[in-house]
């Protein structure tokens, strides 16, 4: 048996001009987003694993506040699960992890860890995970957790269900394949069109590959109802770039994202579950399409 130790703090300063196009209450000073996770990592011989993880998330000086979910969580369990070993082989890997998670997939634009905002996501549920060689099959069942300000009272939301099946496959030449199933049931699910429940499926593919020249094509292709309406939509996005063997690595890339419902309100457009993005998270990864270039430069 050993344990482990680990933590980390953030100290993020933030100010907008115009935010929300003027629309929105103003923080002409800007404000401070604190964050601190504290956790344990606890294993009983090779097969059981016990994770448990704080955290406290505080806001200071955003006038109105802070806003709801993302900015302040003052103290509560973020991750506390069970992992069980149950194959263990030279070739072969499986194990099921049970209790309060962070779930992250792929490229993040559905599953991610919400790292953007000062309060990260996370699911009470059951997942299993097997490796085979090359190969990688994730499946789970949770409900996302609610996120309260409060002290130790955040809990599974109840009308909030949602499930997934993620194969990835290495190894192909100098490239990588993902195939995934994404669902959720969402039952009094509030649109401008008004409240119903919300039944969504999420069928995608993904290419890509990591080195010097990397790229991440991805195309998804979303459906379900809401109340006695349909819902069509999908997702397409590009990536290229270019990293340098000189000091701080910099990457040069480019990156092209699409995203278009088919019908006239939000409720025909493509939803993300936790995306990576903070801009998307805050304003909403609805109908959109744009192009960016990045440079990105790793200091140590």
């Amino acid at each position: 048996m050993f344990a482990s130790l680990g933590g980390e703090a953030r100290e993020t300063y933030e100010r907008f001009g115009n935010q929300n196009f003027g629309l929105s209450v103003q923080s002409p000073n800007g404000y401070l987003l604190q964050r601190y996770l504290l956790h344990a990592d606890i294993h009983a011989g090779s097969r059981l694993r016990l994770w448990t993880e704080l955290n406290s998330s505080f806001e200071n000086g955003r006038v109105g506040g802070p806003r709801p979910v993302i900015d302040e969580d003052k103290l509560d369990l973020h991750q506390g699960f069970v992992e069980l070993g149950i194959v263990q082989r030279p070739r072969v890997n499986a194990r099921v992890r049970a209790g309060r998670q962070e779930i992250e997939v792929g490229s993040g634009r559905m599953y991610s860890l919400r790292e953007g905002p000062n309060v990260p996501s996370s699911f009470d549920g059951v997942r299993a995970i097997a490796q085979k060689e090359s190969w990688r099959f994730d499946t789970w069942v949770a409900r996302p957790v609610t996120t309260t300000p409060g002290i130790f009272d955040d809990s599974s939301h109840r009308q909030f269900s949602v499930r997934g099946a993620y194969v990835t496959r290495t190894g192909l030449g100098h490239a990588s394949v993902d195939a995934y199933y994404l669902g959720w049931d969402r039952h009094n699910a509030s649109f401008e069109k008004g409240v119903a429940n919300e039944l969504r499926h999420t069928v995608g593919v993904r290419l890509w590959r990591l080195g010097r020249w990397a790229y991440d094509f991805e195309g998804m292709y979303q459906f379900g109802s809401f109340g006695v309406g349909n819902i069509h939509a999908w997702r397409c996005a590009a990536q290229a770039s270019r990293g340098f063997s000189v000091r701080s690595s910099p990457r040069v890339g480019i990156h092209f994202d699409v995203a278009v419902g088919i019908g006239t309100d939000r409720v025909q457009t493509s939803e993300p579950s936790t995306p990576s993005s903070k801009v998307a998270r805050i304003q909403g990864a609805h109908n959109f399409w744009g192009p960016a270039i990045r440079f990105v430069s790793n200091r140590h």
